[in-house]
């Protein structure tokens, strides 16, 4: 389990965040992996439960480990999840960095919209964030004026709170 981990998350990092959408690399390969080794004993009667369960409870352990690495060593969180990657800088494609990525123009018009962004004229900043999501921002002179901008103040903001749910009104929030 922890060779075939290995395995698949060096795969995973070579095919490009493109390729793995919303998880990380190391989660897609403990996913994949977990998925592999709960069909195996499950669809041949000979092969014990066991087979199946211990090396789960590996790449759980194993998963929790490299976590815990990521979280207190940078240096193994860029080797896990990479880097982000900025796309499109001061309004100008990096048509370098989007080679790099295998990103064509057309997945990143696509990935703009999703973003809110219609025109890469207007945006000033993209980045390829290490899940394989586009983070996409106006450009300076684009952007809507902010509140301390335009000299004004709006006061505390709340949390948005349900005061009805499944048709049944929620006292406490009501009371808040």
């Amino acid at each position: 389990a922890t060779v075939m981990y290995i395995v698949v998350m060096i795969t995973m990092r070579l095919m490009g965040k493109r390729m793995i959408g919303q998880l990380q690399p190391f989660e897609l390969a403990v996913a994949m992996l977990m998925a592999d080794l709960a069909a195996a004993p499950l669809s041949d009667i000979g092969i014990p439960l066991l087979y199946g369960i211990v090396p789960m409870l590996a790449l759980l352990l194993m998963n929790s480990i490299i976590a815990l690495l990521s979280c207190k060593f940078p240096a193994v969180r860029r080797i896990v999840s990479g880097r982000p990657a900025m796309l499109i800088k001061d309004g100008a494609i990096d048509h370098s960095e989007l080679k790099r990525q295998c990103y064509s123009v057309s997945d990143l018009m696509e990935a703009l919209r999703m973003a809110g962004q219609l025109d890469i004229a207007q945006t000033g900043t993209a980045i390829l964030e290490t899940n394989g999501q586009l983070s996409a921002f106006p450009a300076a002179g684009e952007r809507p004026p902010t509140a301390r901008e335009m000299n004004i103040s709006p006061g505390p903001e709340g949390a948005p709170l349900v005061l009805v749910l499944d048709g049944k009104p929620d006292d406490e929030n009501l009371k808040l």
